[in-house]
């Protein structure tokens, strides 16, 4: 898929589960350059539209997902870079298919486990590391 194919799949999956979580009808009642919180988003509605998203592309993302990208567009066109980066996607092909891709496979998903089952504390604690927790 090219990158406008794929930035247009991953707007309508986003706005889509936006849709779902919120109520709406549709995915067509989300307008993509509307913010999310102002469309009702807030923590609980956030973190579960990020599991949403995390489990359609099968990557882990951030509890802070709707206030890092806060519209429809801005969180495709970052999951768009996720899913098949320009840049590293021919050597991340590479390494897994040398024989790591269990492996790979095994740590992503221990990694996304380990980070749903936090709570914001520890989401911070991982975020600032030390700093945070001699605080």
């Amino acid at each position: 898929m090219d990158v406008a194919a794929r930035r247009r799949t991953l707007l309508d999956q986003v706005r889509g589960h936006a849709a779902a979580i919120l109520g709406y009808a549709g995915a067509h009642l989300i307008d993509a350059d509307r913010p999310f919180q102002e469309m009702g988003f807030d923590s609980l509605t956030a973190v579960e539209f990020r599991n949403r998203l995390s489990t359609a592309i099968d990557a882990g993302l951030p509890a802070t997902l709707v206030f890092d990208y806060p519209t429809s567009r801005t969180l495709a066109d970052h999951l768009a870079e996720l899913v098949q980066p320009e840049s590293a996607a021919a050597d991340f092909t590479q390494r897994t298919a040398a024989g790591g891709e269990a492996t790979a496979r095994a740590r992503s998903a221990a990694s996304v486990g380990r980070i749903r089952d936090m709570d914001e504390e520890d989401l911070i604690r991982l975020a600032l590391g030390d700093a945070y927790s001699e605080k």
